[in-house]
């Protein structure tokens, strides 16, 4: 009976020592929620080239080791740009007015991240993702408007930083660059993003 117990309490301490060292971050899964801000580039930033202060990404990764983790990313920005009164050809037809060129994009992601600790309060990570990019173009000249909507495979590579507040959450900044392929007669499209908010562990 005392070998049982002794043997018990030997495997129960040994749980709570692997649980302790399962990650650097001490926990087996993050949620992020973030306040995004996009900076179009390439072919996007031809068509606006705005920075856009709307958008918002919400993260969720499971911790697979002691510094990687795998996950699922979603978000969504919006782009708005005036370009004043302009003329288009469209269909041999002449369209004088008002312009306004409107960017929507819904990033969809299967994430990897790998995690360096520096001292008990601040984490510093990389990591890629996989997935795709849904982007609703429109352009509004006067009361008529024209859209295109397109799927595109995409990548998005990543830094970031995370600080502890408590054993329970943190505040957190990261930086992302959205890159999706040309798809059918869609150009490709590139976007860098700041996202600034909190995480919490559990």
């Amino acid at each position: 009976m005392i070998s049982i117990f002794i043997g018990v309490c030997s495997i129960s301490a040994q749980t709570y020592v692997d649980t302790q060292k399962y990650t650097t971050i001490q926990t087996e899964n993050l949620f992020f929620i973030d306040y995004t801000i996009g900076f179009p580039s390439g072919n996007l930033a031809d068509f606006l080239d705005k920075t856009s202060f709307r958008g918002f990404s919400m993260n969720f990764r499971h911790m697979m080791g002691e510094n990687y983790s795998l996950g699922i990313s979603a978000g969504f920005q919006s782009y708005y740009d005036d370009m004043g009164i302009q003329d288009h050809i469209i269909d041999n037809a002449i369209l004088h007015g008002s312009t306004y060129h409107y960017v929507y994009s819904v990033p969809l992601y299967i994430t990897a991240h790998y995690y360096l600790s520096q001292g008990d309060k601040f984490t510093f990570y990389g990591g890629l993702g996989v997935g795709t990019i849904y982007n609703d173009r429109e352009m509004q000249v006067g009361s008529i408007s024209i859209n295109d909507k397109d799927w595109h495979f995409a990548m998005i590579p990543e830094l970031g930083m995370m600080y502890k507040v408590n054993d329970y959450m943190g505040a957190q900044i990261r930086g992302t660059a959205d890159y999706g392929f040309k798809s059918g007669d869609a150009d490709s499209i590139i976007a860098y993003r700041l996202h600034l908010g909190f995480y919490y562990n559990f």
